[in-house]
């Protein structure tokens, strides 16, 4: 029920200072007017004023009609909030499905690029062992692994002369 009372009050408070200030503004011209440099520096001082007011006057009219609203806004930029969160959140999880959904085939393509690029010093030894790693769990769940695979996982799995034991090693024995 509070929703949008704070907001409401503090415009409320906007607006009535900036009426105070335009109106104020206006008597001060006048009360200044014999010490001003010229007619045409007041004139031109009291017609920026009054176009003020003229603009003040449209934008209090907008509010009154329905036109602009602060409550309708700051909820626009909730939803909108919202609606990012909430895209982001399906996007991370539509990106984890494609990962996992990946068939064997895609699973082994992405062991060969990996590979490769070991070779080519584009990854170091460890990030390739690390994934090789997590593929060939992946593909395991799949497929059957063929003996290449079989042989890359245990050495991907060791660490100079020690074994890296997987949850698979455990639930295995």
């Amino acid at each position: 029920a509070s929703r949008g009372n704070i907001e409401t009050g503090k415009l409320r408070s906007n607006i009535e200072d900036q009426l105070n200030r335009l109106m104020t503004q206006l008597s001060d011209l006048e009360e200044m007017k014999d010490e001003m440099d010229s007619e045409e520096e007041y004139l031109t001082a009291k017609q920026e004023t009054l176009d003020q007011m003229k603009e003040f006057q449209l934008s209090l009219e907008k509010m009154k009609a329905g036109d602009m609203s602060l409550v309708d806004e700051i909820g626009a930029m909730q939803l909108k909030i919202q609606a990012t969160i909430s895209n982001a959140v399906q996007s991370q999880s539509n990106v984890s499905k494609m990962f996992e959904n990946k068939g064997a085939s895609y699973l082994r393509g992405r062991l060969n690029v990996i590979e490769s690029d070991v070779k080519t010093g584009k990854i170091s030894n460890a990030a390739f062992k690390s994934e090789c790693i997590d593929i060939l769990n992946r593909l395991e769940k799949e497929d059957k692994l063929t003996d290449r695979e079989k042989q890359l996982y245990q050495e991907a799995k060791s660490v100079e002369g020690y074994q890296v034991v997987t949850d698979a090693d455990v639930i295995a024995k």
